[in-house]
């Protein structure tokens, strides 16, 4: 007969898993401080995130892309808030950086 066990299914208690990325914490504050200093001081925040670029390069590079971008918006004159607010999702790990699409395959 079947579902006919003992067990009772208890699950044991689960602990928190530690980040993937020990300086992403680390990054996010940096992000989030020049993106303060922004409002008082563009100069003043592009410095910073462009020493915080030159640090992530080689451990988050889709993050270095938004900066980047938020970088040349400042220097433009231009509003940079959409490529901050896409800086900080990639620091904060809400949105995941993703290649291009490959192509398509199937029986169609």
């Amino acid at each position: 007969m079947r579902l006919t066990g003992k067990e009772t299914g208890a699950a044991n208690a689960r602990v928190p898993r530690a980040p993937a990325d020990p300086g992403a914490t680390r990054r996010a504050e940096r992000l989030a401080a020049a993106m303060v200093l922004a409002a008082g001081s563009p100069a003043a925040a592009i410095d910073s995130l462009v020493l915080l670029r030159v640090e992530v390069l080689d451990a988050a590079p889709s993050l270095a892309a938004a900066i980047a971008d938020a970088i040349e918006a400042m220097r433009a004159g231009g509003d940079a808030t959409s490529y901050l607010t896409r800086a900080r999702r990639i620091a904060d790990g809400t949105m995941r950086a993703r290649g291009p699409l490959g192509a398509w395959s199937g029986a169609w």
